[in-house]
């Protein structure tokens, strides 16, 4: 428990007394740190600067000095001679040129200026007292003596101040005890025996009883309040004792209205959870149904019998920019204006009672034609006449069959060309066959040509310069180049519309695109 709750929670005569000693104890702690700060202050301002200067001035005669600007051993005599004064905390000795010859330390190390010029900006941060004295010397400029008093107070001073506090604590302890007991009796008692008496009507309930008169003090008229209030809870309870019994009286005829109420309630409260739960399950199907309509991949869009819009689902939507909230109750061809024309189908639907099928329909969409295949169906039930509208994105479809098409004719083609070549490949072996041959015929390696030549008077090897010359050999060369290339090029094309089955096989890329060009 937190010490403030604790001291709440004490009787008044224990605050009371809490509050005195706190009181003395408050009086005794601030008298105290006044009577120490005010002699501190006496010593810093006054004590400490007097007697500094009278060491000081003690210091500077010339029997002392004499020879203490000399050497540095005669300096440190001349700060041991005057160190035995318990007040001086630091003392330094500079000489004629202003340097720091010696220096005295009591306590922990404090640190002085090195030199007398530093003496002015050290002595503005330094809060002890202290005291800069001329040394004068027969010859020469005079050398200086800085004192720096202690800041703290003499140990005596804190023995008599520590013996005057415990006489008076002892003084204000038997004078707390004699206040004590008169607060006890004139205070405390007469509170206690009133608070006992305020037990006892609580107990009791016993509103006759009354405090015995006390003092012509605020005890006493608690005292009297106290009484006055007896005497009125007395009456009042009389009048409650009368009203209790009124009020039982109808509190009986309330209980029979209450019961009927609740069982009324009851009633409703079931009858409103029924219709809630219907409530929700019809939610939750309509939800259900819109999404199913919404997931579809067509266009689907419900009419009325004057063709207004019941039923739009998402697909409609971007198929003819409207949106839901806007296609609702209006007219179809302002909802979707490219369905205008068909307006006569849609009526004999509805009234004919047969579906109506429009297979190829050409929409713009951007800057594609898309195309779509259209069915209305009547609407068939209790709900009243209708239509739905149904569009289908066929334009996959469509390409497809064109594609097919197209293979076929590719295949086709493929036939046709597969027999061309095999009637170029033909003729074309004749040529590269007849082309070696003649090179065989002109050859001077075969016996059988030399044999022949002689026979017809002609020489083979004259023949064969003359072809040279003409050049007769290139022409050979191209033939048979430009047939090579031929047959090439058909047994590529008899490769290229060649049946064969689909199947993965490592190739060299370059061959292939050479072979392809």
């Amino acid at each position: 428990m937190p010490l403030r709750q604790r001291l709440e929670n004490l009787p008044v005569g224990q605050k009371l007394l809490a509050a005195l000693l706190v009181l003395l104890a408050t009086v005794l702690l601030v008298a105290n740190l006044t009577f120490i700060s005010a002699a501190y202050w006496i010593s810093h301002e006054s004590t400490a600067p007097q007697a500094l200067q009278t060491l000081g001035q003690l210091a500077s005669k010339p029997a002392l000095i004499a020879h203490a600007l000399d050497s540095e051993h005669n300096a440190e005599a001349l700060l041991e001679e005057i160190g035995s004064y318990a007040p001086l905390r630091a003392a330094a000795i500079y000489d004629s040129a202003g340097n720091l010859l010696a220096q005295l330390q009591h306590g922990e190390h404090l640190p002085l200026p090195e030199h007398y010029r530093q003496i002015e900006a050290w002595r503005l941060t330094e809060l002890r007292s202290n005291q800069l004295a001329k040394l004068p010397r027969d010859q020469g400029p005079p050398g200086h003596l800085l004192l720096v008093a202690s800041s703290e107070l003499p140990m005596a001073f804190y023995t008599g101040t520590l013996t005057a506090s415990l006489g008076i604590l002892i003084f204000s302890t038997l004078l707390w005890f004699v206040i004590a007991r008169q607060i006890k009796r004139l205070i405390t008692q007469p509170i206690y025996r009133l608070e006992e008496l305020s037990r006892q009507v609580t107990r009791e309930e016993n509103y006759a009883l009354r405090a015995a008169p006390g003092n012509n003090d605020e005890i006493g008229s608690l005292a009297e309040a106290f009484n006055t209030m007896l005497s009125r809870i007395e009456a009042r309870e009389q009048e409650l004792k009368r009203a209790r019994d009124e009020a039982q009286a109808a509190y009986d005829q309330a209980q029979a209205l209450a019961e009927e109420t609740r069982n009324t309630n009851r009633k409703l409260e079931l009858e409103v959870q029924v219709r809630s739960k219907i409530e929700k399950k019809l939610t939750g199907f309509q939800k259900y149904l819109n999404s199913i309509i919404d997931s579809m991949p067509s266009a689907l869009i419900a009419l009325d019998e004057q063709l207004y819009v019941t039923q739009w689902n998402q697909e409609a939507s971007v198929l003819s920019g409207t949106q839901l909230d806007e296609a609702l109750n209006q007219p179809i061809d302002l909802a979707f204006e490219p369905l205008q024309p068909f307006l006569p189908q849609l009526k004999d639907t509805i009234e004919n009672h047969r579906v109506a099928k429009i297979e190829r329909v050409t929409w713009g969409q951007g800057e594609d034609a898309r195309h779509y295949a259209l069915t209305f169906y009547p609407l068939m039930g209790g709900g009243g006449r209708g239509v739905v509208i149904r569009i289908d994105d066929i334009t996959q479809r469509l390409s497809l069959e064109d594609m097919m098409v197209q293979s076929e004719k590719m295949l086709s083609v493929g036939g046709l060309a597969a027999g061309m070549a095999h009637e170029i490949n033909n003729p074309l072996g004749a040529i590269l066959h007849n082309v070696q041959n003649i090179r065989r015929r002109l050859s001077s390696d075969l016996p059988k040509n030399v044999e022949q030549a002689q026979q017809a008077g002609i020489e083979l090897e004259a023949i064969n310069r003359y072809l040279q010359a003409r050049e007769v050999p290139k022409l050979l060369d191209g033939i048979q180049q430009a047939g090579a290339r031929a047959a090439k090029i058909v047994t590529h094309m008899l490769s290229f519309s060649r049946r064969s089955n689909r199947q993965m096989s490592p190739c060299d890329l370059s061959a292939l695109i050479d072979q392809a060009i």
